[in-house]
């Protein structure tokens, strides 16, 4: 077992996955109050190791009955990767895509609901914008963690499509979300800095990183320059103070990001340049305290 245990984890840092002991002084270089997302350290488990071998066998004849409808690899997946996508916490739960796959306990599951029942549809709207000039617009999808939102646009038959994000284990598990959905010739993923883009992209979705930044604006400012037809916009905000001045950074209790109102972010927008097309908010119902529980979303288009 320790030997199986050993190659398991060879594996998968050849994949670039890391897999830190509990007592390893990684887990404690994280920003202050940072959430931990990395996965616990590999436990032999017997029976998950007999299931797994149950459901690899089943997937080589009968994948969408392990995975879902909407699987369409066009190759087998090897046991590595049948159990990141089944035993293996996720950031967003792949059901709403047509492929299962087990999401972080706790907040997740409500989140990314409150979240998506807004985004699809301004996503739609921005290519239903898009179209009215090209059939088939290029999207960029800003700290994309897993490429939710990017498989989201390829379904809508999109096939220029990149992520962009700095956290390497999401990268790996969006490249296989991708494979599995059958869109990996039209997404990719690109572990960079957002503020790094080399090109321009017709479309532009920035879901849930404008509060890990200390100076969300300037970011705002960048896009101006590599989004030329509609940037969709998501950002948790805070309720304590809905004045359009309210703005901390770093965020309260934290040594980085920041904090802001409704109408901070809506000016953020409208100074940066960006046209306000359609506006939402709600709560993000997984999320406890005014500080922590509002959500923002924006659909623009770039300056005239």
């Amino acid at each position: 077992m320790a030997r199986r245990l050993n190659e398991q984890r060879a594996i998968l840092l050849q994949q670039g996955i890391p897999m830190p002991d509990r007592d390893s002084p990684e887990i404690d270089n994280l920003p202050n109050g940072a959430p931990d997302h990395r996965r616990p350290p590999y436990r032999p488990n017997v029976i998950r190791a007999l299931k797994s071998r149950l459901l690899w066998a089943t997937h080589l004849v009968a994948p969408r009955l392990v995975f879902g409808p909407g699987f369409a690899s066009s190759r087998r997946l090897s046991r590595v990767e049948l159990n990141l996508l089944l035993f293996e916490p996720w950031y967003h739960d792949y059901r709403p895509l047509g492929v299962r796959t087990l999401q972080h306990g706790g907040i997740y599951e409500r989140n990314q609901t409150s979240k998506q029942d807004v985004l699809f549809p301004m996503i739609d709207r921005a290519i239903d914008l898009c179209r009215a000039s090209t059939q088939d617009p290029s999207v960029v999808e800003l700290f994309c963690a897993d490429g939710f939102y990017a498989s989201y646009c390829a379904s809508r038959g999109l096939t220029s499509i990149e992520g962009v994000d700095l956290d390497e284990h999401e990268i790996h598990n969006a490249r296989l979300a991708t494979r599995v959905l059958g869109h990996d010739d039209r997404v990719t993923f690109s572990l960079r800095s957002v503020s790094d883009l080399e090109r321009s992209y017709e479309i532009g979705i920035c879901a849930g990183g404008l509060y890990h930044l200390t100076e969300p604006g300037r970011l705002l400012r960048t896009l101006t320059e590599n989004i030329t037809h509609a940037l969709v916009v998501q950002s948790l905000i805070s309720l304590v103070d809905e004045s359009e001045d309210h703005f901390e950074a770093p965020a309260p209790g934290q040594d980085w990001g920041s904090r802001f109102s409704y109408a901070h972010l809506r000016r953020l927008l409208v100074d940066a340049g960006w046209r306000i097309l359609d506006e939402a908010r709600n709560e993000l119902e997984g999320n406890v305290g005014a500080l922590h529980r509002g959500s923002a979303y924006f659909l623009c288009a770039p300056p005239e």
